[in-house]
């Protein structure tokens, strides 16, 4: 998961994975290398997706041995968008759903306020929502 989590925030911030060094990248490889033969690639490839979708302090939370949020593997049967939320996303969705502003959820479910904005856009995005004139302060 760590590995899917740096990965991620190498894209989001412009940077170069191991930022192009040996240093780092020979250390990354030997780890990737053993995760999958421990883990197996179909697991791995699971792992690393699941840990590409943490923001920073849900990474750095999980680092720390802090569990994050479990994600659903599949859509649900439900045939709906809702079905392939994470359950975080599920979490923030029911927030929007009440009118709570991006402070007010990353205030309630304890995460930086960024990340709070970047599950509401995923959430919605994920289910096509027409809200464009939310209210993301205060």
């Amino acid at each position: 998961m760590l590995l899917g989590a740096v990965q991620q925030l190498w894209v989001s911030t412009g940077g170069q994975a191991q930022l192009g060094s040996p240093n780092w990248a020979v250390p990354h490889e030997v780890c990737e290398r053993q995760a999958r033969h421990v883990l197996g690639d179909r697991a791995f490839d699971a792992a690393f997706a699941r840990g590409a979708e943490l923001g920073l302090e849900e990474a750095v939370g999980y680092a720390l041995g802090e569990e994050p949020e479990p994600t659903t593997e599949a859509p649900a049967a439900t045939g709906t968008a809702e079905g392939s939320l994470t359950r975080r996303e599920r979490q923030v969705a029911e927030l929007v759903a009440e009118g709570l502003t991006n402070k007010q959820i990353a205030d309630r479910l304890v995460i930086a306020q960024r990340t709070a904005e970047g599950h509401v856009e995923r959430v919605l995005a994920k289910l096509g929502s027409p809200i464009a004139s939310r209210s993301s302060h205060g």
